[in-house]
């Protein structure tokens, strides 16, 4: 967290120098959902799709940010929407639309999308991030913890943004949490 100030910096030199650049526009739109400027990050990833509407993932970091802003029907359409353009089944896309499930009191729907991370999981890597943000979201804890640390014992590269994530401001402060990041030395 210390240093998403620095990024947001960096990010915003390299869309002067290319302002038409759709990595750019996106990744900013994602700097700026990281450092909680929900407005601004907006901005940026509707930017991004006016200048592609089809962009990949544009319309996933937008869905991150409504759901910040609990715009969850706008959520769900634009994660929806992720999910029809994307040429591949992608963990990430469908467990961003658990987390909305979850969000929107849709909890059986949530489960469906846990239950067939967990079928896949028979035959391919399933991240364990993806279970759990959904758990976290349908207020499951337990779960949610199992699954964080079943990432960190399988180095699941999401993980390393944890501590900047704000998916987990509702965990923050609990010990598990902390001892977590401690062990990956994220925290002193």
């Amino acid at each position: 967290m210390a240093r998403i100030d620095e990024a947001i910096e960096e990010i915003k030199r390299a869309h002067e120098l290319d302002p038409l650049s759709l990595v750019i526009n996106r990744n900013m739109g994602q700097m700026l959902y990281y450092g909680r400027q929900y407005d601004k990050a907006i901005e940026a990833l509707q930017r991004t799709l006016e200048l592609d509407s089809d962009f990949i993932y544009a319309h996933l970091g937008l869905g991150w940010v409504y759901l910040k802003k609990a715009m969850y029907d706008e959520a769900l359409r634009v994660l929806l929407k992720e999910r029809r353009l994307s040429a591949i089944w992608d963990p990430y896309i469908e467990a961003w639309i658990g987390v909305a499930y979850a969000l929107m009191d849709k909890r059986e729907e949530a489960h469906q999308i846990l239950s067939d991370f967990l079928e896949r999981s028979k035959q391919t890597y399933v991240p364990p991030y993806c279970l759990a943000i959904i758990y976290f979201a349908l207020g499951e804890k337990e779960q949610g913890f199992i699954w964080l640390e079943r990432g960190y014992e399988k180095r699941d590269k999401r993980l390393a943004f944890l501590q900047l994530d704000p998916v987990f401001e509702s965990i923050s402060s609990d010990p598990r949490y902390l001892a977590l990041l401690k062990k990956m030395g994220l925290k002193k």
